[in-house]
């Protein structure tokens, strides 16, 4: 059995599996999800940790936003902890850091649509194009579709990989030089 939703516009969606096997999707993703959500609340972390201890990051965010260190969107967070500690990362390194940030919204969101689209360029549905035999995209606020595609897409496993390696290298190259 099928079940019919609303989206804002009131245009009636079909539901595109039975209910039941929405669900067993969403207990088969869980871990994953778990350990996306657990990634980037470590890389989260680890950011305002570095600016709790950092003055010189606590001054930067002053500079772009009235937020204190604890409230700020990660955005302004990730960006002053950049420029104070520019000299300390390669180019890639930054730029590692600075695109988690994306992603670990999507994530937070259950926009998996829109995750893949961040990670990979493209969010792969499960139907297939007739004509070319690949399969055919999903819409980015397709969030039903998205969870049933988010397992064979690995877009949850590699935003944790990501996130991990964001940790690692704070941890290595910003956290360690910190004085106490």
């Amino acid at each position: 059995m099928t079940a019919t939703i609303h989206s804002n516009t009131q245009k009636q969606i079909k539901m595109p599996v039975p209910v039941e096997s929405l669900i067993t999707v969403l207990h088969n993703i869980q871990l994953k999800i778990d350990a996306a959500a657990g990634a980037a609340t470590a890389l989260e972390l680890r950011l305002r940790i570095i600016a709790q201890l950092e003055i010189k990051v606590r001054d930067e965010l002053r500079k772009k936003t009235k937020k204190s260190y604890h409230k700020t969107e990660l955005e302004h967070l990730i960006s002053a902890i950049l420029d104070v500690f520019q000299d300390k990362l390669d180019a890639t390194e930054q730029e590692i850091i600075r695109k988690c940030r994306p992603p670990r919204n999507k994530t937070t969101h259950g926009s998996f649509a829109e995750l893949m689209i961040e990670l990979i360029g493209e969010a792969p549905g499960r139907q297939l194009d007739n004509r070319t035999l690949k399969r055919m995209p999903l819409e980015e606020d397709d969030i039903i579709e998205g969870a049933l595609c988010i397992e064979r897409n690995g877009g949850l496993d590699e935003f944790s990989r990501r996130a991990r390696l964001a940790v690692s290298i704070l941890e290595g190259k910003i956290m360690r030089s910190l004085k106490p």
